[in-house]
Protein backbone atom coordinates (compact mmCIF):
# COMPACT_ATOMS: atom_id res chain seq x y z
CA UNK A 1 0.00 0.00 0.00
CA UNK A 2 3.03 2.23 -0.39
CA UNK A 3 4.65 2.35 3.05
CA UNK A 4 8.45 1.97 3.25
CA UNK A 5 9.65 -1.44 4.37
CA UNK A 6 12.70 -0.54 6.46
CA UNK A 7 13.23 -3.08 9.22
CA UNK A 8 13.10 -1.99 12.83
CA UNK A 9 16.31 -2.70 14.73
CA UNK A 10 16.71 -6.13 16.30
CA UNK A 11 16.43 -6.06 20.11
CA UNK A 12 17.50 -9.03 22.21
CA UNK A 13 15.56 -10.32 25.18
CA UNK A 14 12.06 -9.77 23.84
CA UNK A 15 9.25 -11.85 25.29
CA UNK A 16 5.83 -12.81 23.88
CA UNK A 17 4.30 -9.96 25.90
CA UNK A 18 6.41 -7.41 23.98
CA UNK A 19 5.28 -8.90 20.67
CA UNK A 20 1.64 -8.83 21.75
CA UNK A 21 1.90 -5.19 22.83
CA UNK A 22 3.39 -4.14 19.48
CA UNK A 23 0.78 -6.12 17.57
CA UNK A 24 -1.96 -4.42 19.61
CA UNK A 25 -0.46 -1.08 18.58
CA UNK A 26 -0.56 -2.25 14.94
CA UNK A 27 -4.19 -3.24 15.34
CA UNK A 28 -5.11 0.17 16.74
CA UNK A 29 -3.47 1.95 13.79
CA UNK A 30 -5.02 -0.29 11.13
CA UNK A 31 -8.42 -0.11 12.86
CA UNK A 32 -8.27 3.68 12.79
CA UNK A 33 -7.38 3.60 9.09
CA UNK A 34 -10.31 1.28 8.40
CA UNK A 35 -12.67 3.55 10.39
CA UNK A 36 -11.38 6.53 8.42
CA UNK A 37 -12.68 4.77 5.30
CA UNK A 38 -16.14 4.34 6.84
CA UNK A 39 -15.82 0.67 7.77
CA UNK A 40 -15.47 -1.18 11.06
CA UNK A 41 -12.54 -3.38 12.08
CA UNK A 42 -12.73 -6.40 14.31
CA UNK A 43 -12.19 -5.51 17.95
CA UNK A 44 -8.82 -6.49 19.36
CA UNK A 45 -8.46 -8.58 22.49
CA UNK A 46 -7.15 -7.04 25.67
CA UNK A 47 -3.64 -7.74 26.90
CA UNK A 48 -3.71 -11.01 28.89
CA UNK A 49 -1.83 -11.29 32.18
CA UNK A 50 0.28 -14.17 30.89
CA UNK A 51 0.93 -13.90 27.14
CA UNK A 52 1.68 -17.20 25.43
CA UNK A 53 3.22 -17.61 21.95
CA UNK A 54 -0.15 -18.84 20.68
CA UNK A 55 -1.74 -15.55 21.78
CA UNK A 56 0.82 -13.68 19.67
CA UNK A 57 0.14 -15.94 16.69
CA UNK A 58 -3.62 -15.40 16.95
CA UNK A 59 -3.29 -11.63 17.21
CA UNK A 60 -0.81 -11.56 14.31
CA UNK A 61 -3.37 -13.37 12.15
CA UNK A 62 -6.06 -10.87 13.15
CA UNK A 63 -3.79 -7.92 12.35
CA UNK A 64 -2.85 -9.35 8.95
CA UNK A 65 -6.52 -9.96 8.14
CA UNK A 66 -7.27 -6.33 8.96
CA UNK A 67 -4.34 -5.17 6.81
CA UNK A 68 -5.75 -7.24 3.93
CA UNK A 69 -9.18 -5.68 4.53
CA UNK A 70 -7.65 -2.19 4.58
CA UNK A 71 -5.89 -3.01 1.32
CA UNK A 72 -9.21 -3.99 -0.24
CA UNK A 73 -10.59 -0.56 0.74
CA UNK A 74 -7.67 1.28 -0.83
CA UNK A 75 -8.52 2.62 -4.29
CA UNK A 76 -6.14 1.63 -7.09
CA UNK A 77 -4.08 -0.58 -4.79
CA UNK A 78 -1.94 -3.13 -6.59
CA UNK A 79 -3.08 -6.73 -6.19
CA UNK A 80 -1.48 -8.61 -3.33
CA UNK A 81 0.47 -11.77 -4.06
CA UNK A 82 -1.00 -14.76 -2.23
CA UNK A 83 1.20 -15.68 0.72
CA UNK A 84 1.64 -19.20 1.94
CA UNK A 85 3.46 -19.76 5.15
CA UNK A 86 6.47 -21.96 4.54
CA UNK A 87 8.33 -23.65 7.35
CA UNK A 88 11.31 -21.45 8.09
CA UNK A 89 12.46 -22.74 11.44
CA UNK A 90 12.12 -21.46 14.95
CA UNK A 91 11.55 -17.73 15.46
CA UNK A 92 12.64 -16.03 18.63
CA UNK A 93 10.27 -13.54 20.23
CA UNK A 94 12.88 -10.91 19.32
CA UNK A 95 12.36 -11.70 15.61
CA UNK A 96 8.58 -11.48 15.93
CA UNK A 97 8.88 -8.25 17.92
CA UNK A 98 11.13 -6.80 15.21
CA UNK A 99 8.58 -7.67 12.52
CA UNK A 100 5.73 -6.21 14.60
CA UNK A 101 7.63 -2.95 15.12
CA UNK A 102 8.42 -2.81 11.40
CA UNK A 103 4.74 -3.29 10.55
CA UNK A 104 3.75 -0.65 13.10
CA UNK A 105 6.10 1.88 11.47
CA UNK A 106 4.69 1.04 8.04
CA UNK A 107 1.10 1.42 9.22
CA UNK A 108 1.92 4.70 10.97
CA UNK A 109 3.44 5.98 7.70
CA UNK A 110 0.22 5.11 5.87
CA UNK A 111 -1.88 6.92 8.46
CA UNK A 112 -0.22 10.26 7.66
Amino acid sequence: MGAPAEHAPFERGRQPRHCFEHLLACHHVVSAAIAKRGQQATSAPSLPDDVLPGDVYDLANLVLAEVAFLHSLTPNAAPVQAFELAPSGYRLPAHVDQMARTLHAQLAALAH
